[in-house]
């Protein structure tokens, strides 16, 4: 797929991609963003009897830190853009990654390791379960549907890689900052 032919399809779908990364649509993506997910796989755009459907699997990680005291759960506290703009996502696991073209789920939850925290680490990561969550109204791309398959895995943090104060993963136009809430 190329621009021309994604731009024809949002317009046909009546999709408001002109109002994407516009204070119109705060926190929202760009068409560009859409076209990169499409080609690396990210994302699979579908039709359904609303629309436009965006079809994205994710590879998600809870994240647990446990010693004598407390047991402490990885959350994301925000994000800051390269704008200033903060956003606060309640998300329910502690770090995700959507998976490229034929990445096997275990393959992203260790990219989502190494890419989002730092950890490249040989670490055990046990699976929990596939869940599907949507369709939801896409706060990325508003005016399409996303569906996400979710392939869950836990971890305990080992206390070599444990960092007190949490972990940061910068990006070129965000930073984000993930902190431990006890949950004992």
């Amino acid at each position: 797929m190329d621009e021309e032919t994604l731009l024809c399809l949002l317009s046909r779908y009546n999709v408001p991609f002109l109002t994407w990364d516009t204070s119109r649509a705060p926190g929202s993506k760009t068409r560009e963003d859409l076209l990169s997910e499409i080609l690396t796989g990210d994302t699979v755009l579908a039709l359904s009897s609303s629309g436009l459907l965006r079809k994205t699997t994710v590879a998600a990680i809870d994240i647990f830190y446990t010693d004598v005291f407390a047991t402490l759960k990885l959350v994301e506290d925000r994000q800051v853009s390269t704008t200033g703009q903060v956003t606060r996502r309640h998300l329910e696991t502690s770090i995700g990654e959507k998976l490229h073209r034929n990445e096997y789920p275990i393959a992203g939850a260790r990219r989502a390791l190494r890419e989002e925290l730092g950890i490249s680490h040989p670490v055990k990561l046990d699976f929990k379960r596939v869940f599907e969550k949507g369709p939801l109204y896409s706060k990325s791309f508003p005016g399409i549907k996303s569906l996400f398959t979710l392939y869950l895995f836990e971890m305990n943090m080992p206390a070599h890689l444990f960092v007190p104060n949490g972990y940061t993963e910068t990006q070129p136009k965000k930073t984000s900052y993930f902190v431990w809430k006890d949950i004992s």
